[in-house]
């Protein structure tokens, strides 16, 4: 850890690079589980998850406590949910802890009670698109991309839904939605709710690919980016949000973070050594110790801060894992995400 010996400086660079380590739940209700692993493999492949897990809701229900241990949890309902109020609740008591919700087919849909999301999640108007209508199937691709420059839609070039699509009908959008993409016979494929504090996105689409059933989503189109960059985009988990923006050996390394509470105090935690995790009175931090730890600082009055600090040229060829712990009067102290990065 000699290379670690830091100095401050005072550099507020431009987000170029992010390298996170995120935790996604898949939620399926379906009476075939090898879809949801399925899934849970699609989305390990893209490289933007730590894991994927799943649970099969159509079964058991997810507590709120075990929707936390996650940044952000894909929803469909193939079969009714063994629950549908006691899901729908604890999913609207994860977005307000910062939790990231994707919705897919069939829970955009009005295809019954059994497969909509119902409590809180209905009553709070927790919904993009506003299950007004049932679906549709037939032979489908993409057709109008709305946002080009979304990071949902980010290298995006082909999605082709196979010869089923299936994909929700109507257009009705719940206050302050906004269409991403769309199917090419108009029917929206992407739709995005950023007016809280946890950004909400529905995907009209079924998440299990070809690789599950020839008839569903071609895997060899961009599905997988959408499905992944969607989760991206909501994660939250109730944790800060930690990203090392740019890193250059022998100059300086940048941090971002956000969804801190208002001047919060925060110190981050650097190693070299390995993931963890290593047990801790504020929990299980995934850095393995020795760990460099940097000055404490302070966020601003939206919850965001911002620092850089050097990187000496010895760190090239290493791989840096960290994770911030935030301090604040009157709370606990909350654990950021987790970040990986390969230094070039």
């Amino acid at each position: 850890m000699r290379f670690f010996s830091l100095v401050l400086l005072l550099l507020f660079a431009s987000a170029d690079v992010r390298a996170q380590e995120l935790k996604a739940l898949v939620l399926g209700a379906e009476s075939n589980d090898s879809w949801l692993a399925e899934v849970s493999s699609t989305l390990l492949a893209t490289g933007f998850f730590h894991s994927v897990d799943w649970i099969n809701p159509a079964s058991s229900t997810p507590s709120l406590a075990t929707l936390l241990d996650y940044d952000s949890v894909l929803v469909w309902s193939d079969s009714g949910y063994a629950n549908a109020t006691e899901l729908g609740n604890n999913l609207a008591d994860y977005v307000d802890e910062g939790g990231g919700v994707v919705l897919g087919v069939w829970a955009v849909t009005n295809i019954s009670s059994s497969h909509t999301l119902q409590g809180r999640w209905t009553a709070g108007n927790y919904r993009v698109m506003m299950n007004d209508a049932s679906y549709i199937t037939g032979t489908n691709s993409l057709g109008t991309v709305h946002e080009p420059e979304h990071p949902i839609m980010s290298n995006v070039t082909t999605f082709q839904g196979g010869s089923s699509s299936y994909r929700g009908i109507g257009t009705n959008l719940s206050a302050g939605s906004y269409r991403v993409a769309d199917w090419n016979d108009g029917n929206i494929l992407v739709a995005v709710n950023d007016t809280t504090f946890t950004p909400r996105v529905d995907v009209n689409f079924f998440p299990p690919s070809s690789a599950s059933r020839a008839d569903f989503w071609q895997a060899s189109s961009d599905g997988d980016l959408i499905l992944g960059q969607a989760l991206v985009y909501v994660a939250g988990g109730g944790h800060p949000q930690l990203a090392i923006t740019e890193a250059i050996p022998g100059a300086y390394m940048t941090f971002e973070m956000s969804r801190l509470r208002a001047d919060s105090d925060v110190v981050t935690l650097l190693s070299s050594r390995g993931p963890g995790p290593t047990s801790t009175a504020f929990g299980e931090i995934e850095v393995t110790q020795p760990w460099f730890r940097t000055p404490l600082f302070r966020a601003d009055s939206e919850g965001e801060l911002s620092f850089s600090i050097t990187l000496p040229a010895g760190a090239a060829g290493q791989t840096l894992y960290s994770q911030a712990v935030e301090f604040s009067e009157g709370n606990d102290p909350r654990l950021s995400v987790a970040v990986v990065l390969p230094i070039n």
